[in-house]
């Protein structure tokens, strides 16, 4: 859209910048060029110290590029040496932060640190949209201390990390109230009219600094290096020891009290360090910066697993509780992350690079290296594709309206997945299993991996479906009988299964509505409409001319019978369940009635194809 130079004649470096609700673009820096910088009647038009020495600077850009005004901030000492930043607030307070060793010209009167204590001092100062000075203060000891970062929160304060040597710096009841040694991280957070909420160390024994800072939901993260063995990783944490004495780096949560959530170092077996962090909208934290380490840093399936020169950028992302989703190098020679930003599914990492390859992209504003070290802006498309669905396990074959069960498996872990069903069909449950009620003819089901921002390839899995017998009964007197024959059946009872009914036929002998289930050669299973049956009044004879000889009638133990082939009884009781069967030789036989109790019974004689040859009335005595 546009691109401009800044300076004058001196040396003039721009450190940061910040862009607020109206899209005015603040630059801060340091110089020690006496013209082109401030405008007429600015907060400071006049660059203070010596003619070598630094001041900070903040200019204020209108959308389009043009300045709208520019001011130094400075007084006799180095200012801005180690870092210049700014941060704006939703009300377009503009907050500028650094470092200084200038005894004046810094605080207002009435600031929270009006005086300068140490060798180097942080220092915070608001300005308002039309460049004049709302407050400013010192805030150090007597050691370094230096504001390297800065975001306003929801609510007007504004965060700072940092880093310190001094001692005193914490508040009462900060997380960490005493140093640790050599520099700890350092983290403040003041109002808006500069008083000071809270401050806290971060670190042990040896250095600890914390480079960058983002706010988002109530949630405060800091990323830096670190060369401590204690005081940073929290219980639990992702990487709880220091890869490499010579540095690793860090990441921790604070809620908005001061209070540590968690800490983790990241790092492997060379120097590493966190410069940049932004959370996205979908929770996830995204972290860049600088590696040496080949080890430590990549998860497999991230976008470049490998340590490809001296040392390469890192982009990795992290979830709120601390643990890791990927991590990945980025680079080829040498290549340096210095900030980074993420917004929908998208990173953009900003840095320095020596690589002559591996950064350009055709048609990108700048496609080569352009001398010794050039600036680079890449954008990473964070949505990575779901690992592949490898099998899916699960029956193929299934009856008609029955539950199917399918389980997708990927080749790289569990994930996320969409099951297309066949209309008709109905889905109870899904996710890597789904469940289902089938409809009433074969089809496809189809499932693919998904995340929130991309798909996979799409898994076809045919299935057939047997249709469910539909037994019909037919009624002869009390005799029920299905009108097809299958391999197995159930004879019902107003809903209830009838023990031992498990035959072609079953003798009514009471009034009720029967029903029969039955298998075929697929096992499905189906039952048949009802046959109401009222008109009974006990056991009968189910047609004339079937009647089977038998005597005596009542008996006692013994009764006799002659049947012109032999055939299979059946007794039932008088609530028509089978109680006993038997086989039997055509010819005169007698049956054993003594296991019987007293009452009354049918006996049924059936031929070797089924087909009823004969029935009676038995009183048991």
């Amino acid at each position: 859209l546009w691109s401009t130079y800044f300076g004058g004649a001196g040396t003039d470096l721009g450190r940061g910048i910040a862009i607020d609700t109206s899209g005015k673009v603040y630059l801060s820096g340091r110089t020690n060029s006496a013209t082109g910088i401030a405008t007429t009647g600015s907060y400071q038009a006049v660059k203070a110290g010596t003619t070598s020495g630094y001041d900070c600077f903040l200019i204020k850009f209108d959308s389009a590029g043009q300045r709208v005004w520019g001011t130094y901030f400075g007084g006799n000492g180095q200012d801005g040496s180690l870092q210049v930043s700014v941060s704006c607030d939703k009300a377009n307070g503009v907050y500028l932060l650094g470092n200084t060793a200038s005894m004046e010209q810094i605080a207002t009167p009435g600031s929270y640190q009006p005086t300068f204590s140490g060798s180097q001092d942080a220092f915070l100062a608001k300005f308002s949209t039309d460049g004049s000075l709302a407050w400013s203060t010192y805030f150090g000891g007597t050691g370094l201390d230096v504001f390297q970062s800065a975001e306003c929160d929801e609510v007007g304060n504004v965060v700072l990390a940092g880093y310190s040597s001094s001692p005193g710096l914490a508040s009462p009841g900060a997380y960490q109230p005493i140093h640790g040694g050599a520099e700890d991280a350092l983290l403040v957070k003041f109002n808006g009219e500069g008083q000071l909420q809270w401050a806290t160390y971060l670190g042990g024994a040896d250095q600890d600094r914390a480079l960058s800072l983002k706010t988002k939901d109530h949630a405060i993260y800091i990323g830096g290096a670190t060369s401590s063995t204690t005081g940073i990783a929290s219980a639990g944490a992702y990487q709880a020891s220091l890869g490499d004495p010579s540095g690793d780096g860090f990441l921790a949560r604070f809620n908005t009290a001061g209070e540590r959530i968690w800490s983790t170092y990241y790092g492997g077996s060379q120097s590493d360090v966190i410069s940049g962090i932004s959370a996205a909208e979908d929770g996830k934290i995204y972290v860049g910066g600088t590696t040496a380490s080949s080890t430590g840093i990549a998860t497999p399936n991230s976008i470049d697993t490998s340590l490809t020169g001296i040392y390469n950028c890192i982009v990795s992302c992290f979830d709120t509780a601390g643990g890791i989703h990927w991590g990945s190098y980025f680079g080829t020679l040498s290549d340096e992350g210095t900030a980074l930003s993420a917004y929908g599914n998208k990173i953009v990492l900003a840095g320095k690079t020596l690589s002559s390859t591996g950064i350009g992209t055709p048609g990108g504003h700048q496609t080569m290296i352009g001398g010794d070290q050039d600036g680079f802006l890449v954008q990473i498309n964070t949505c990575i594709t779901p690992a592949a669905i490898d099998t899916v396990r699960g029956s193929r074959n299934i009856c008609a309206g029955d539950t199917l069960i399918l389980r997708a498996l990927p080749a790289g872990g569990s994930g996320n997945y969409l099951w297309i069903l066949p209309a008709g069909w109905t889905q109870i449950s899904s996710g890597d299993t789904l469940i289902a009620i089938v409809g009433t003819s074969s089809a496809a089901v189809t499932v693919l991996p998904v995340n929130e921002c991309s798909a996979g390839d799409t898994v076809t899995i045919p299935i057939t479906v047997t249709p469910a017998p539909f037994p019909v009964i037919s009624r002869n007197g009390n005799i029920l009988a299905t009108t097809q024959a299958f391999p197995s059946y159930q004879w019902n009872l107003n809903g209830m299964a009838i023990p031992g009914a498990a035959n072609p036929t079953h003798i009514a002998a009471v009034n009720g509505s029967y029903t029969v289930t039955v298998t075929n050669a697929s096992g499905c299973a189906g039952i048949s409409p009802a046959v109401i049956v009222s008109d009974l009044t006990a056991l009968h004879d189910p047609k004339e001319g079937i009647t089977l000889p038998i005597y005596p009638n009542p008996a006692d133990k013994i009764v006799y019978l002659k049947l012109p082939y032999k055939a299979e009884l059946q007794i039932y009781d008088k609530l028509g369940r089978l109680i006993h069967k038997r086989h039997v030789a055509a010819g005169a036989q007698s049956l054993n009635l003594e296991t019987l109790a007293a009452g009354m019974y049918l006996i049924n004689a059936f031929d070797e194809k089924g087909n009823l040859i004969g029935s009676c009335k038995l009183v048991k005595e």
